[in-house]
C-alpha cells in the first residue's frame, strides 16, 4: 500500500483499487495453485525483494516508535528526517515500544522453549498439572501480539489523565 501511494501521486482511491486487484491476483494464484511460479524467479531476486521489504516496512515504523512527528514517507525522506530528527524522540514512546518489542521477543522464545519441553517424554506423578501449565503456556505464547496490545493500551489508558505522555495513542474522540 505504501508503494501504491507512492506511485499513484498520492491518489489513496486509486491506492487502494491497486492494493485489491493485486489481492485478488493472489487469491487466483492461490486457487490455481499456481505458487510454483515463484520457483522460476532466482534466489538473490527474492532475497533482494524480502529484505527491501523489510526495510522499508522497519524504516516506515521507526518514526512511530520513537515518536518522531514530521516525517515524511517517502523511503530515503523517512531515512534522512529520522535521523535528522533524532533529538526530538519522545522517551515514553520510545520506552514502550522498546519494551512491547522485549515482551514479543521473550514470549517468542518461551513459545520456542516450551515446544522443544513438549516433545519430551517426562516421567512426573502430576503430567495433567504439567500439561495445562504447558498448554496455557502454547496460548499466551500463541496469541503474544493481542497480548502486547492489551498490556499497551492499559498503560496508555492509565496514564491519560493530566497530560498524554504517549503520541502513538492520540485523541479518541466520539
Amino acid at each position: 500500500a505504501v508503494v501504491s501511494t507512492q506511485s499513484t501521486g498520492g491518489n489513496t482511491k486509486l491506492a487502494l483499487c491497486c492494493s485489491l486487484v493485486a489481492g485478488c491476483l493472489q487469491i487466483l494464484m492461490g486457487f490455481f495453485f499456481l505458487g510454483f511460479v515463484v520457483w522460476v524467479i532466482s534466489t538473490p531476486i527474492l532475497c533482494g525483494f524480502t529484505t527491501a521489504a523489510a526495510l522499508t516496512i522497519a524504516f516506515g515504523q521507526l518514526p512511530k516508535l520513537l515518536g518522531i512527528k514530521g516525517v515524511r514517507r517517502q523511503f530515503w525522506r523517512s531515512i534522512y528526517d529520522t535521523f535528522s530528527k533524532i533529538k526530538s524522540t519522545r522517551w515514553p514512546d520510545a520506552v514502550m515500544g522498546v519494551v512491547c518489542l522485549i515482551i514479543l521477543f521473550a514470549l517468542r522464545f518461551l513459545q520456542r522453549w516450551t515446544e522443544s519441553k513438549r516433545n519430551r517424554v517426562t516421567a512426573q506423578r502430576n503430567i495433567r498439572v504439567q500439561n495445562a501449565m504447558m498448554a496455557s503456556g502454547w496460548l499466551l505464547c500463541v496469541s503474544r501480539n493481542i497480548v502486547v496490545v492489551l498490556i499497551a493500551t492499559g498503560v496508555a489508558f492509565a496514564t491519560r489523565y493530566g497530560s498524554t505522555p504517549f503520541t502513538m495513542v492520540g485523541n479518541l474522540t466520539g
